[in-house]
């Protein structure tokens, strides 16, 4: 009668539904599971009785919401209803999309009223799990989703302190309860998951830590039992699943020590540990996205939008999750980058350097740098900023102030090098003449730096000059091994020919370089000297011949005024080098003062 009722007669829905829940406490224990039966078939009216005029269709979803909010509270609390709401009340309202989203708001807003980590909270997550479709997950992803870009409107410097932080942790409570043994929804949804995995890894309290790092084991997990994997791939996807559950796993960690506002871990470790926790998190996840996809298709599907997803939150100012957002860019950037993509990461390092000129946060700066550096090596042929990068990377080693941030600017020369390598037409001799070409429209920017560092780029000097912005980073211990990387490619990438000619005549190459000349001061270990030149990409022939013995008649093939801005660069900051070091270069002055007076006496 009920039924037939609310379809004849669907207005006098409002009513109804009003006054049945305005004598519901009125109900009987036995009536209430019968009441919600009889109640049920008007919900299904609430579309056409409320909805139908468009001209007052926001007064209509507002009444429609005051029911869902009286339904909530009627009903939430009331464990031994669930198996009449699960059959009757929820699919009316699930089956119809713009209810679900009606009641999902009020289910969001009823959370939000007491905190996440409330019990009326918990009792609104198994109404959520009871109503488990797979629209209702995607629409729980996409609200989580949504909610973390949100977190801009008022930017934070730490997540917890946002105004969104409790609707995050209620809905990833959502998403973690929806997840388990779900695989439509791991296979629909897995960019979003692994998206809000890598922003939300490692940040809150040790509650909100764990949930993240169950909702991801749970989605692995439901890919293990669900998908049509072959056994190879099932083995992999396995072994992923073991790194990540392993409690040992540096992926995943519990803060080292107690914060008295739960503030994001990044508070209590520094920047470029947490970064490098989620940077190690993202190159898993992007290789269990080829183990776990059923096909090639699929694993290229969720890559792209994976991108996407980090690409719209890594554009905008938001200190909380954006240095996130670009180191997990940086890790997906596989595929060629273009000028348009790579335009919008230099405008976010003008602003994270602003920012540390400001305040000093380098979590922004270390971030982008470290993104950047990764790009450059898919970074075309064509692109017209190939040269403008190496000049920006010599700016930042020039004004990196500290040993940790030189590491990264030197990782990003190191990236640009590589890149220019790659063209065997710019090798050699060319080297130098092709990056001075691309200086020219960058001079209002160099110039005034060459002028206040007392270093100039001529044709003339260009291997000299490039040495005395390098030699600083050979001072330090923690600077010294990605020094010695960088002025190692430039061996390589300027004496190349050497390594393919005899052992005499890659010696001879090699000894009159700048870059040589500067490692053989440096390094007093014969072992690390070889590894420089391994990695320069010498054979072995000429290894053996290019020894520390740094015996004067090795450079009677260099000019007196070469040789003199060889050792001059040497003595730049020999105060603050190491005692062997400084004996090893007092020894080959003592030669030179011998052998060479025309070079001595100027110095």
């Amino acid at each position: 009668m009920s039924k037939t009722l609310a379809q004849e007669e669907p207005q006098l829905t409002s009513d109804f539904l009003n006054e049945f829940f305005a004598s519901w406490r009125n109900f009987s224990y036995e009536q209430k599971p019968l009441s919600l039966a009889y109640m049920a078939p008007w919900l299904t009216s609430l579309r056409t009785s409320l909805l139908s005029d468009e001209a007052d269709g926001e007064r209509g979803k507002e009444k429609i919401s005051a029911i869902f909010q009286k339904l909530i509270d009627a009903t939430a609390v009331d464990s031994s209803l669930y198996l009449t709401l699960e059959h009757t009340v929820w699919p009316a309202i699930y089956k119809d999309e713009t209810l679900l989203d009606l009641f999902l708001e009020e289910i969001i807003k009823a959370a939000l009223a007491v905190g996440p980590s409330d019990e009326h909270t918990q009792t609104l997550t198994s109404t959520v799990i009871a109503m488990g479709t797979i629209t209702l997950r995607g629409k729980v992803i996409a609200r989580l989703r949504k909610a973390l870009n949100r977190s801009v409107l008022r930017p934070t410097k730490y997540l917890p302190d946002n105004a969104v932080w409790d609707e995050i942790c209620i809905l990833l409570q959502f998403c973690l309860a929806l997840s388990f043994d779900c695989g439509v929804q791991s296979q629909l949804y897995m960019p979003e998951i692994f998206h809000v995995v890598t922003m939300l890894a490692n940040v809150g309290p040790v509650e909100v830590r764990s949930w993240t790092h169950r909702l991801l084991i749970n989605s692995l997990h439901a890919a293990c039992t669900s998908f049509k994997l072959d056994d190879t791939k099932l083995t992999k996807l396995r072994s992923i699943l073991d790194v990540v559950s392993d409690p040992k796993s540096e992926l995943f960690t519990a803060p080292t020590s107690i914060v008295r506002d739960e503030v994001s871990v990044a508070t209590v470790h520094e920047a470029g540990q947490t970064l490098a926790a989620t940077e190690q998190l993202a190159i898993l996840l992007f290789d269990t996205c080829a183990v776990a996809a059923p096909s090639v298709d699929l694993a290229n599907a969720w890559r792209s939008r994976w991108m996407s997803l980090v690409a719209s939150t890594a554009f905008q100012n938001n200190p909380a999750i954006q240095p996130r957002a670009f180191t997990v860019m940086g890790c997906l950037a596989r595929e060629e980058i273009d000028d348009d993509l790579l335009y919008q990461v230099l405008v976010a390092l003008r602003h994270s350097i602003t920012r540390f000129g400001e305040d000093g946060s380098t979590e922004m700066l270390v971030a982008v740098i470290t993104a950047l550096s990764k790009m450059i090596m898919k970074l075309t042929s064509a692109s017209r900023y190939g040269l403008q990068l190496f000049w920006l990377a010599m700016s930042l080693i020039r004004l990196m102030p500290t040993a940790r941030l030189f590491n990264y600017a030197t990782q990003l020369l190191e990236a640009v090098l590589t890149n220019i390598g790659i063209s065997s037409e710019l090798r050699n001799e060319k080297t130098a003449t092709y990056l001075l070409q691309g200086r020219g429209t960058l001079e209002e920017a160099t110039l005034p730096l060459d002028d206040v560092y007392g270093v100039h780029f001529t044709p003339d000097n260009f291997h000299f000059a490039v040495c005395a912005c390098l030699v600083r980073g050979l001072t330090d211990a923690t600077t010294k091994p990605s020094t010695l990387r960088v002025l190692s490619t430039l061996l390589e990438l300027t004496t190349s020919s050497a390594s393919t000619k005899s052992p005499k005549t890659s010696s001879s190459l090699c000894l009159r370089s700048p870059y040589m000349t500067l490692m053989q001061s440096r390094v007093v270990n014969p072992d690390e000297i070889k590894e420089c030149l391994w990695f320069a990409g010498f054979n072995p022939a000429s290894v053996v011949n290019l020894t520390l013995d740094r015996n004067i008649r090795q450079t009677e093939h260099i000019s007196d005024q070469n040789l003199l801005l060889h050792t001059a660069i040497e003595l730049v900051d020999f105060q603050d080098l190491e005692d062997d070091v400084q004996t090893h270069i007092l020894m080959w002055l003592i030669d030179m003062a011998a052998k060479r007076p025309a070079v001595i006496i100027p110095l």
